[in-house]
C-alpha cells in the first residue's frame, strides 16, 4: 500500500490522546489509537491455532503484561535509536515484545512501542518484515 496521507494528520493527535509515557495509563484509549492505523480491528486479530485474540485476552490481560515488563518500558524511554547501541538493550527490547506480541501481535505492539517511545522503537508491519525476510517474533522485530 502506498503511503496514507492520513497518517500524517492524524499522528499527533493520537500522541496527545493518552499517557503513552506510562505503559499501564489509559490502556482503553491507546488500543483505539493504534487500532485505528491498521486495517484490522482488535476484535479481529488471530491468535495461533486460529482463535480470536480477544477470545484469549481482555484488557486485564494487557494490563498485567505492560506491568510484567514496565520495568524493561522505563529503561528505553529516555534512549534515541540514533545515539544508541541497539544491540545493548536487545534484551530489553525482546523481553517486552515477549510480553505484548501474543496478546496485541507484531503490528499492533510495534504501534504501542512506538507512541510509547518515538524516539527509539519505529514501527513496521507485515510487508516491511515480509520484504526484510524477518520472521514474525521479537527477535524478527529486533533485527
Amino acid at each position: 500500500m502506498a503511503y496514507n496521507p492520513w497518517y500524517s494528520a492524524t499522528y499527533e493527535p493520537i500522541i496527545r490522546m493518552a499517557k503513552w509515557d506510562e505503559p499501564c495509563e489509559d490502556l482503553e484509549v491507546k488500543v483505539i489509537a493504534i487500532f485505528s492505523w491498521m486495517p484490522q480491528t482488535i476484535m479481529k486479530v488471530k491468535h495461533e491455532g486460529g482463535k480470536y485474540k480477544c477470545e484469549l485476552f481482555d484488557v486485564n490481560s494487557l494490563h498485567l503484561a505492560l506491568k510484567s515488563c514496565s520495568f524493561h518500558f522505563y529503561t528505553l524511554r529516555e534512549k534515541s535509536l540514533i545515539s544508541e547501541n541497539i544491540h545493548e538493550w536487545k534484551q530489553e527490547i525482546i523481553t517486552i515484545c515477549k510480553y505484548l506480541f501474543p496478546i496485541f501481535g507484531s503490528v499492533a505492539t510495534s504501534k504501542y512501542l512506538h507512541f510509547s517511545i518515538p524516539s527509539f522503537f519505529p514501527m513496521w508491519d507485515s510487508q516491511i518484515r515480509k520484504k526484510a525476510g524477518l520472521g514474525d517474533t521479537p527477535d524478527g522485530f529486533f533485527k
